[in-house]
């Protein structure tokens, strides 16, 4: 009869504490305002027009130095790259619970006029678990859908200073077909391992092992560049429908050729407007100042970064047809 009580004692137990702060070996707590954890990436090559990026992220915030760059999370996306989900979770000192993010907590924002352009498609989502008593523990997952393969992710699970790092793995799997190419960068001993092949697949994998806090010296190369990591590239890709290789800067090249293809078209009243405004100059410094002159009062450039726009030119016609209904008065 003692049975169904033990039972319902199990159920109601707390869970088991996760990453306590005690468990970090001092060497990791030295200069070090937050400790990574684990960062466990995970990239999946569906094909050459689409991945998935999947990320699981644990930091322990030491003081409250290291509160405000990693006690919440920023990811961005556009157009072509979409948010699947973002979890989190919060833990105290000791490792237990403290709050589980919700969905309500998970904030969305477009960036505007990003780096200066006068539109984009460019937005992030970000939730903030930040804590008033250090040390704590925040966990993230979260998973970005790509359809814009001309960049493949970089992984550098330590980049700033200040930071150590406990663990950090990256999975890489890719139909074999196409190939992936990839650099890299200061990897201790023994952190790549062979690339396995399983039917159409081939799977790379890297660790890194724990690695302390180090601090930026003044006027030394940023830190990005003397940590370790892995920069990856396609062979083959796709972006909305534009097909490309970039195995030699001449395929690159040709692609880049291709978004412009037929967009450099004028209509005929304006091309037979130019030639009348250039036949009664002969000299041809004059020519190039009357088309100068007609060009600088009727066009502006805007910059607008809408998916493969940030590539690809607007139409030549919709740019004379943008300049003329400016100019009407």
């Amino acid at each position: 009869m003692l049975l169904p009580v033990f039972a319902s004692l199990t159920l109601l137990a707390p869970p088991a504490p996760k990453y306590p702060a005690d468990a970090i070996a001092p060497a990791l707590r030295e200069n070090a305002h937050a400790v990574v954890r684990a960062y466990d990436e995970v990239v999946v090559i569906k094909s050459a027009s689409q991945l998935v990026k999947t990320v699981h992220q644990v930091v322990t915030v030491l003081d409250e130095a290291g509160s405000d760059d990693y006690g919440q999370l920023v990811v961005g996306y556009d157009a072509l790259n979409h948010i699947g989900y973002l979890r989190g979770a919060v833990y105290n000192a000791q490792g237990q619970l403290l709050h589980q993010l919700r969905p309500a907590e998970v904030h969305d924002q477009g960036l505007g006029n990003a780096g200066g352009s006068f539109m984009t498609d460019l937005r992030m989502r970000y939730a903030d678990l930040r804590q008033p008593a250090t040390p704590y523990t925040v966990e993230f997952d979260y998973e970005v859908v790509s359809e814009n393969t001309l960049f493949y992710p970089d992984w550098q699970p330590q980049h700033t200073e200040n930071v150590s790092l406990e663990g950090a793995s990256l999975q890489v799997t890719t139909p074999t077909a196409l190939a992936l190419r990839y650099q890299e960068q200061l990897l201790p001993a023994g952190a790549a391992s062979k690339p396995v092949v399983a039917g159409s697949q081939t799977t790379y994998r890297w660790q890194l092992p724990a690695a302390p806090a180090v601090e930026e010296e003044p006027l030394s190369p940023p830190l990005e560049e003397l940590l370790p990591a892995v920069h990856l590239a396609p062979t083959t890709f796709e972006v909305q429908g534009y097909a490309g290789t970039m195995d030699t800067w001449q395929n690159m090249g040709l692609w880049s050729y291709k978004l412009g293809e037929g967009r450099d078209v004028l209509p005929p009243a304006l091309t037979a407007k130019m030639a009348q405004l250039i036949v009664t100059s002969p000299d041809p410094r004059e020519r190039a100042r009357k088309v100068y002159e007609f060009l600088q009062g009727s066009t502006r450039y805007v910059s607008v970064q809408l998916g493969l726009g940030g590539w690809q030119t607007a139409p030549a016609s919709s740019v004379v047809a943008g300049a003329t209904a400016t100019a009407r008065p």
